[in-house]
């Protein structure tokens, strides 16, 4: 896009904004991953920075299970306008019911890795990932631990969509296939 995802507008608001208030509504504390430098401090929110440079969102996320000490956190990415509390909601109920380490929304076009509920369970296989040079998302999907394989589960939805390019944003801010909605958040 050239340029920060988090403050183009859909719908008059800020996708970062629409994001917080997703997650703002399914967990009592909100965060911001914000990379290596802290950023949106006008928000007033506690963020949190990554141990590792260049390292991309895992690094997000391994430096947020280290410091938070939550059983289960949420990410949300903030090119997703189409997200809701919803289906933040049946990903923690799906993670909790079945004993999961990470549950992810899915689509048809396949799973959205930082669209998640990742379990602290979690921690040991990012840190492995990211310490072979991994900086996929899902790189640490793979891992078998002394536990064995992560157990990770998938909650099917429809029409959620990514906003990676000017058409992307465009079809957002026009609404198209628009699911009941909110959005994401992230870097």
């Amino acid at each position: 896009m050239g340029q920060d995802k988090s403050t183009l507008q859909v719908g008059g608001r800020s996708m970062l904004e629409l994001a917080l208030d997703v997650l703002n509504g399914v967990a009592p504390r909100v965060v911001l991953a914000t990379g290596t430098g802290k950023r949106h401090g006008e928000l007033g929110l506690e963020m949190i920075c990554d141990q590792r440079a260049d390292a991309g969102p895992l690094a997000g996320i391994e430096a947020c299970l280290a410091a938070l000490d939550a059983e289960w956190l949420v990410f949300a990415p903030c090119d997703v306008p189409d997200l809701s509390v919803d289906h933040y909601a049946r990903l923690l109920e799906r993670g909790q019911r079945d004993d999961l380490d990470l549950c992810l929304l899915g689509t048809p076009g396949g799973a959205e890795p930082l669209c998640a509920a990742i379990r602290r369970t979690c921690l040991p296989a990012v840190r492995e990932a990211l310490d072979r040079g991994e900086r996929r998302v899902d790189a640490f999907h793979a891992h078998r631990g002394a536990r064995g394989p992560l157990r990770i589960g998938v909650v099917e939805i429809d029409g959620l969509r990514n906003v990676n390019t000017p058409a992307d944003l465009e079809g957002a801010r026009q609404g198209d296939g628009e699911s009941a909605a909110t959005g994401g958040c992230g870097r």
